[in-house]
């Protein structure tokens, strides 16, 4: 950077700027001679290999130009590309493929060529999804890896990631008005979904994303619903209590007990940061879900409910011998 002086302005917001950023170098220079193009140059070993800086000389304008051009415009989907992504919290545009390269180079070329229009809306990123990173890519957007290639875009809003599928034919021009559409909230989200269950007597209901509208926001019951991940011990701990409950539910008219895989489903406003976390959702106010923070045995369970229910336990378990 060339300024004027130890009180130049520029210099300060200059300064400002250089400190949000660890893993860049900063340099200045006194010597106006020096100067070819714009008061600052970002230079880099990938695509252009350098940008010039233009515009209002604001902190805001500067920082977003270091942060728009010091990352390559497509970045295959590697431990760096996820920190840069998920860490800054950035809306980025995927295009996924398997083992096939005559099937991914297609995809790839058109990212390529929607990559001008693109550049500074949003990060871009080639993903494997059959290996590495890129298959847990695929396992939190909800894509086998079994999967043709596509374009999806993840954004980040009050700490909750939103996933979107494209949907057309693969062209510059539909990626471009994908992501337009996208950003300015003409597409609505993608949501997970494990495939539905076939119908059963289960103390528990299972519950996924495809399902979730009519089990509990729809439905006239009143909704007990753990959120688990199959991995997690504590829900396993949970699962035979949960199946206990349930089974003294059955005889209670208007209470569904069940449970739901968060973490092959998603569900539109369910945000679950923890694992198991309960909700009860109230026939009529379900768009108000009570989060339960009491004790994980049967008796707190009957307890909280008869609480925000009435419910009446005196019933016999649906499957215990009269």
């Amino acid at each position: 950077m060339v300024y004027f002086g130890e009180d130049n302005a520029e210099f300060k917001t200059f300064q400002t700027v250089a400190g949000n950023f660890d893993d860049i170098k900063f340099f200045h220079t006194h010597d106006a001679a020096l100067k070819t193009g714009s008061t600052v140059t970002l230079f880099k070993d990938f695509d252009e290999g350098k940008n010039e800086f233009a515009g209002e000389f604001t902190a805001e304008n500067l920082e977003k130009f270091v942060d728009d051009n010091s990352i390559k415009t497509i970045m295959f989907f590697d431990e760096k590309a996820a920190e840069i992504i998920f860490s800054n919290s950035k809306n980025a545009l995927f295009v996924l493929y398997g083992e096939d390269p005559a099937q991914a180079q297609p995809f790839q070329k058109v990212m390529e060529d929607a990559s001008t229009d693109l550049k500074g809306k949003v990060v871009m990123s080639d993903s494997k999804i059959t290996e590495g990173l890129g298959s847990r890519l695929a396992e939190f957007l909800g894509v086998e890896t079994t999967a043709s290639p596509r374009f999806m875009m993840i954004t980040f809003a009050n700490d909750d990631v939103q996933k979107f599928t494209m949907e057309t034919a693969a062209t510059k021009e539909n990626v471009v008005k994908f992501v337009t559409d996208v950003l300015s909230g003409a597409i609505k989200p993608f949501l997970k979904s494990a495939e539905i269950p076939t119908e059963t007597d289960e103390a528990v209901k299972t519950i996924v994303g495809k399902t979730f509208n009519d089990v509990v926001i729809n439905s006239n019951d009143n909704v007990f619903i753990e959120m688990y991940a199959p991995w997690c011990g504590h829900c396993k701990t949970l699962l035979p209590i949960f199946e206990e409950l349930g089974a003294l539910a059955k005889n209670i008219p208007n209470l569904t007990i069940g449970k739901f895989d968060a973490t092959a489903n998603e569900a539109e406003g369910v945000s679950v940061k923890s694992f198991p976390t309960i909700f009860l959702y109230k026939a009529g106010s379900k768009n108000a879900p009570i989060p339960y923070e009491g004790g994980r045995d049967i008796e707190s369970f009957k307890k909280y409910l008869t609480e925000q229910l009435g419910t009446q336990w005196d019933a016999k378990p649906a499957n215990e011998d009269l």
